[in-house]
């Protein structure tokens, strides 16, 4: 299917600012294609042709909320005639629009947010695992950042969505952006858990 049809890149990240983007398609000379979005925040607009490839321009609204990133498809059909058959092909061109970036704030105060609301921390990278990071703030406090990939003593802004897991709060779908590595990282003095602390944790709420 792709022999007849393809895309210079799949995906485009925009600003929050109201513009123009393009999908650049490579087709056969004999391919019929159409394009198409049911979002209503994108207008496929004009088509041009450039260098052999066909270029279509997609507008996208203003985004001027506090809030996730929001993303939409533009889904490219197309058809070709092969012998007495007619083969079809369909590919998707993801646009991610970000909104108002929040200001970070500390980790004691984005735990009292909604569940998914749009909030940033800005701390140390003081732990890495394969599903993310740990983030420390200023004042010690730390939260899980959710497939973050930041390294070990940077310090970092990481801005998502505010949720839980096993009842611990955590950032999802992070945008990490790196302010300084190679920071020394320092540990407090361990703390041991008594039976009545985890009991806690695990009966009540978020933590």
């Amino acid at each position: 299917n792709k022999a007849f049809i393809k895309l210079e890149k799949t995906s485009v990240d925009v600003k929050k600012e109201a513009g123009s983007t393009q999908a650049v398609l490579t087709l056969m000379d004999d391919a019929k294609w159409t394009a198409e979005t049911s979002a209503d925040w994108l207008t496929i607009t004009t088509t041009h042709t450039s260098k052999g490839n066909t270029v279509v321009s997609i507008d996208y609204t203003e985004y001027n909320e506090k809030k996730a990133p929001r993303s939409a498809t533009v889904v490219f059909k197309a058809s070709r005639k092969s012998g007495d058959t007619v083969k079809e092909a369909e590919l998707n061109f993801t646009v991610k629009q970000y909104g108002i970036m929040p200001e970070p704030i500390a980790v004691a105060e984005v735990v009292k947010k909604a569940k998914n609301e749009w909030v940033a921390v800005e701390g140390l990278v003081t732990g890495v695992n394969g599903d993310g990071n740990v983030i420390t703030d200023a004042a010690g406090n730390s939260i899980f950042a959710y497939k973050a990939t930041a390294k070990l003593g940077q310090k970092v802004v990481v801005t998502g969505s505010l949720s839980s897991f096993r009842k611990c709060f955590q950032i999802s779908d992070p945008i990490v952006e790196v302010k300084s590595s190679d920071n020394k990282v320092e540990y407090g003095t361990p703390v041991a858990l008594t039976e009545a602390m985890i009991k806690a944790v695990a009966d009540g709420g978020d933590t």
